[in-house]
C-alpha cells in the first residue's frame, strides 16, 4: 500500500512537471511569435524610410539640376548683361523654393521620426493635399497651367498624407519635365468602389507603346527622358509607396494624346491592414 501510495505520487509529480513544461513552451512559442512580428515590422518600417528617403533625394536632383543649369548659363554669358539673366535669376529662386519645400515637408526630424514607425495614415483632405501638392510643383514649371478637378471628394479619406503628396508632386513633377512650356496638367479625384481614383492628366507627346510596360521598372528611361535630367526612379519609388498603402498605380491607356497616370487609393478598411498583412508575410 505505501510503495502503490509513493508511485502514485510520482506519476502526479510527473504529470504536473509536464504540464507545466507545457505551459512554459507555449508562452515561450507566444514570445517567440510575438518577437518575430515585432522583427517583421521593423524591417518593414526600415525598409519604408529607406524608400522615402531615396524618393526625396530623387525629388532633390530636380531643382539642384535648374539651378546647376541656370547658373552655367549665367557663366558663360559673363558680364555681357543677357536679357535673358532674370529669366534665370528667377528659375535659381524657384528651385530654391522647392529645395526648401523639399526639406520643410520630408526631411525633418519629426517626420524621420514618424517614419520609424512606417506608414501612418491620418483624415487627409484630399483636394487640401492636392493643391499642396501643385504648389511645390509650381516653381519647376514653364508656363504649365494647373486644373484641379476634386470637389466630388468632400469627406476626408485616410492616408499618410506627406507620403500621398510626395508620391502625387513626383507625377506632377514628371508631367512638367516632358511636355512643352505651356502644357495643361490635371488632377481629377473622385470616390470609387472601396476607395478613390487619383488621376494626373498631361496633354504632351505621351509615352510611347513600346515603353508603357517598362518605365515602372528601376532605373529605366525612356526616349522622350534622354535630354532630361534624371534617375529612373521616381515611378519605381511612387509605385512602391502607393502599394504600402494598399493601393495600385498605373498609366492609363487612353485615346487621347499625353499620359495619364491613375492612383487608386483604398478606403480606411483596405490600407488599414495593408501593414498588417505585409508584417504577416514577412514574419
Amino acid at each position: 500500500s505505501a510503495q502503490n501510495r509513493i508511485i502514485d505520487m510520482v506519476r502526479n509529480s510527473e504529470r504536473e512537471l509536464e504540464k507545466q513544461v507545457a505551459e512554459r513552451t507555449q508562452a515561450l512559442l507566444v514570445a517567440m511569435e510575438d518577437v518575430e512580428k515585432a522583427l517583421a515590422q521593423e524591417r518593414i518600417a526600415y525598409e519604408e524610410q529607406q524608400q522615402f528617403i531615396a524618393m526625396v533625394s530623387h525629388e532633390l536632383r530636380t531643382p539642384l539640376a535648374v539651378i546647376d543649369a541656370a547658373a552655367q548659363n549665367m557663366t558663360r554669358e559673363g558680364e555681357q548683361g543677357s536679357a535673358k539673366a532674370p529669366l534665370r535669376l528667377e528659375k535659381i529662386h524657384r528651385a530654391t523654393e522647392r529645395l526648401s519645400s523639399l526639406f520643410t515637408h520630408y526631411l525633418s526630424s519629426e517626420r524621420l521620426k514618424m517614419f520609424a514607425h512606417g506608414i501612418q495614415p491620418t483624415d487627409t483632405t484630399l483636394h487640401l493635399l492636392l493643391e499642396d501638392a501643385v504648389n511645390m510643383t509650381k516653381p519647376l514649371a514653364d508656363n504649365h497651367q494647373f486644373l484641379i478637378d476634386s470637389e466630388a471628394v468632400k469627406t476626408p479619406i485616410r492616408a499618410d498624407a506627406d507620403i500621398l503628396r510626395l508620391i502625387i508632386s513626383t507625377l506632377l513633377n514628371n508631367a512638367v519635365k516632358y511636355t512643352p512650356a505651356g502644357s495643361t496638367v490635371i488632377l481629377r479625384a473622385k470616390p470609387v468602389d472601396h476607395g478613390w481614383h487619383i488621376d494626373v492628366a498631361d496633354n504632351g507627346p505621351g509615352i510611347a507603346a513600346d515603353e508603357r510596360e517598362q518605365i515602372f521598372n528601376r532605373y529605366y528611361r525612356g526616349r522622350i527622358s534622354a535630354s532630361q535630367a534624371g534617375t529612373g526612379l521616381g515611378l519605381t519609388l511612387a509605385r512602391h509607396l502607393i502599394e504600402r498603402h494598399g493601393g495600385t498605380l498605373e498609366l492609363l491607356d487612353t485615346a487621347t494624346d499625353g499620359s495619364t497616370f491613375r492612383i487608386f487609393l483604398p478606403s480606411d478598411s483596405v490600407a488599414g491592414s495593408a501593414y498588417e498583412n505585409a508584417a504577416t508575410a514577412l514574419a
